[in-house]
Order: structure tokens, then C-alpha cells, then sequence
């Protein structure tokens, strides 16, 4: 019987070991702050449906600070969380740095951009200036004197260019903050490709040349022929209404350097990267 039972000590054990059960999940929850009475509820009702759902939850706030934000991660990220939900800092002070005064492509980007940001209140533009010949370095001007009216607490700068973009890029750099902005510009030009590829810049707006220049010609010629060129839509510059015709605009992040920039031959890998 001894014997008996030891081997059955040993089967028991073994289907143990085998058919373990799984982990308990550890679900990182980072609120950008709870000062706000609706935070407190967010987080109720988070921790309790994680936990029904057999997860312990790791949650952290960071008071609106973007330092503290990080500090959290890399603690939790150590205290070995499977999954991490966080809210980005929402309060943030935004620059646009805006091309030619006047010109009708700088007026319209900035509009752009200014539709999309009204619709977050905590955002504030602090700073919205033009520059003569969408000038990089009157731009890194710009944000010379932004970094220092605002004590380097600058959260996101938006080009109307790449070569602005640039400019803002080595206002940054002056300061050690290269990766810690957001830095956003439009062309895709080579040098705001490396900077992406680097980490120095977040974003790009890639406008497909090809089909843009096709299509200007092709309306060159129908208007020197008396023709009445197609069009998709109409827009209001202010005075009338003018005749548009759209093409393809890409975002451009460093995940997609290689499928929309290098693929696409707009640059290639060895003007990027160097190899």
C-alpha cells in the first residue's frame, strides 16, 4: 500500500507541473491625473471588470506630468505587466509654425491643423507665427524663443514644411529634448525622413507628387485648350469658391518609412539610412 500511494503522490504531482494553470494577468493602468471626479470612476470600473475578468490591475497616476508618466511606465514595465493602458497627458502646449504669411497652401495647412486641435480644449496653441520663405531657420527661431518663454514645458510642434520641421528639430536638439517633442511636418523631404528614422521627429505628411503634378498639367492644358477641366470638390479661399481636384496624402510615421517612403521609391533605403 506504501508503495501504492507514493506512486500516486508522484501522478498527482506530475499532473500539477502539466496542467499548471495560468498566470494571473497583470494589467498596467496609467490615468494622466484624478483630480477630476470622473477619473475616480474610470478607474472603478476599470480595476472591477479586470478583476472579474481574473486580471490584477497595477494602477498609477501622473498628475498631469509627462516626467512622472514615464518614471510609471518603466515601473510598472518592471514590475513585469503583460498589457499596459494608459491616457496620454492631455493638458499640452502646441507650437504651429506656419510658412509664408499670406500663401494660400500655409493658410489652409494651418486651418487644418487648428480644425482638429479646437476639438481639444486642454490643448493650447501658445505659439502660431509665420515665416518669411517658409524659412527653417527663422523657424528654429521660433522655437528658441517658445522653449524659452514656456521653460522647455513645450508638448508638440507642428510644421507646415519639412524644412521648418528641421528648424524646430535643431532648436530641440539645442536643448536636449530630441525624441521628447512631438515634431510634425509635411513633404517628406529626405533630411525630415532621417530625423524620423532617428527618433528626432514623430511625423509626416507625404503628398504623392506624381499624381499632383499629373493632374496640374492635365488642367494646364484643358484650360489652354478652352476645356473645362474635372474636379471633386470646391473650397472658399475667402472670396470665391475655387475648383478642387484631390490627391493622395499619406501619413508617414517611422513604422512606415519602408512601405510608404522606400517601397514607393520616394527615397530610398541607402539615402535614409546610409547603407
Amino acid at each position: 500500500m506504501k508503495k501504492v500511494s507514493l506512486l500516486f503522490l508522484s501522478l498527482f504531482l506530475f499532473s500539477l507541473t502539466t496542467y499548471a494553470l495560468p498566470k494571473k494577468i497583470k494589467v498596467g493602468f496609467i490615468l494622466s491625473t484624478m483630480q477630476e471626479e470622473r477619473y475616480q470612476k474610470d478607474k472603478t470600473i476599470f480595476e472591477k471588470v479586470a478583476k472579474d475578468l481574473g486580471a490584477d490591475v497595477l494602477f498609477e497616476s501622473c498628475n498631469n506630468n509627462e516626467q512622472t508618466q514615464a518614471a510609471k511606465v518603466e515601473n510598472l514595465l518592471l514590475k513585469g505587466i503583460d498589457v499596459l493602458v494608459i491616457q496620454p497627458k492631455a493638458q499640452g502646449n502646441y507650437v504651429v509654425l506656419m510658412g509664408q504669411s499670406g500663401h494660400s497652401v500655409a493658410q489652409e495647412i494651418t486651418r487644418g491643423n487648428l480644425s482638429v486641435l479646437q476639438k481639444h480644449p486642454k490643448i493650447k496653441v501658445v505659439v502660431q507665427q509665420a515665416h518669411a520663405s517658409w524659412s527653417p531657420a527663422e523657424a528654429m527661431a521660433t522655437t528658441e524663443n517658445a522653449l524659452t518663454k514656456h521653460k522647455n514645458k513645450i508638448d508638440a510642434i507642428l510644421a507646415n514644411n519639412s524644412g521648418m520641421a528641421h528648424g524646430a528639430i535643431q532648436a530641440l536638439k539645442e536643448q536636449n529634448l530630441l525624441g521628447k517633442v512631438f515634431v510634425a511636418g509635411a513633404d517628406a523631404d529626405l533630411t525630415a525622413i532621417r530625423n524620423m528614422a532617428a527618433g528626432h521627429q514623430q511625423f509626416e505628411v507625404l503628398k504623392a507628387i506624381q499624381p499632383l503634378a499629373e493632374a496640374a498639367a492635365k488642367t494646364a492644358v484643358k484650360l489652354a485648350k478652352g476645356e473645362v477641366p474635372s474636379y471633386d470638390a470646391t473650397l472658399f479661399n475667402g472670396k470665391t469658391q475655387v475648383k478642387v481636384i484631390n490627391t493622395p496624402v499619406y501619413p508617414v510615421t517611422k513604422d512606415t518609412i519602408q512601405a510608404q517612403i522606400i517601397a514607393t521609391g520616394f527615397h530610398s533605403a541607402k539615402d535614409i539610412y546610409g547603407k
